[in-house]
């Protein structure tokens, strides 16, 4: 497990990466392609963690229970994503100032809802110390984006400056308390039980990747396709030869 003393330092840096993040589209308008090639670099630093590093330590403590874990937090945050998604798409075909608030409010919801599975994720991580700083700098490297992507819809949604920093503020500390909780929790669970948490969080983080990150990275490449995929590749590469250096 990770240092006590070192988690209220961990948390409090993750809730000031976010909010600072959701500053960066207030100071200037960021290109397309730009946000593609963060995102594709940030997709592979997780996809590197969950297949490298996660998944591994899964089925080493439990067998086969691992997997089963893992299963089911996919499935249901697959479906969750399905759930959420429809109800932006529902949220944004009128087009007047009231219905563009909602809009936006919608989107903030589901990006909450996204933030307090990250913060199972990274609660679940740092029950094992060797895990705990990739699974930590993995949540990192996107929570900025995510952060930078809300702010996005809600400036569009005509928000004021003022109602944008209260969401965000929210928005920065429901991953850190998520993940206090859930550590707090997880401490009391045997190894095999640690096991199938650290499963479920696997499922959910490759959940939201597959479905969230990487269709976003397809969605904006355009012309920049070859960057984004060195980026992608640059991002699984960091982690690999993190994890050759610790082996």
């Amino acid at each position: 497990m990770v240092p006590e003393s070192y988690l209220p330092l961990s948390l409090l840096l993750l809730a000031a990466g976010t909010f600072l993040g959701g500053l960066v589209p207030l100071l200037r308008r960021w290109s397309d392609e730009s946000v593609s090639i963060l995102l594709s670099f940030g997709s592979g630093i997780i996809l590197a963690v969950i297949f490298l590093q996660m998944i591994p330590a899964t089925f080493q403590l439990t067998g086969t229970w691992g997997g089963a874990g893992l299963l089911a937090g996919f499935i249901v945050t697959s479906l969750l994503e399905a759930e959420l998604h429809a109800h932006r798409r529902g949220g944004g075909h009128g087009h007047g100032e009231p219905e563009l608030h909602l809009a936006g409010m919608v989107v903030a919801m589901g990006m909450a809802i996204h933030a307090v599975m990250d913060g199972l994720v990274l609660g679940a991580g740092m029950t094992l110390e060797e895990l705990a700083p990739s699974v930590f700098f993995a949540i990192l490297i996107h929570k900025g984006p995510d952060a930078f992507a809300l702010t996005t819809v809600l400036l569009a949604s005509g928000l004021s400056l003022r109602r944008i920093l209260v969401v965000q503020g929210f928005f920065s500390l429901a991953t850190p308390v998520a993940a206090a909780l859930a550590l707090s929790l997880l401490m009391a669970l045997p190894a095999a039980g640690v096991g199938v948490a650290l499963g479920v969080a696997t499922g959910i983080l490759l959940a939201v990747v597959s479905e969230d990150l990487l269709p976003e990275v397809h969605r904006r490449g355009g012309r920049s396709f070859v960057f984004t995929v060195a980026a992608l590749i640059s991002g699984i590469a960091a982690v690999g030869l993190y994890v050759l250096i610790l082996a």
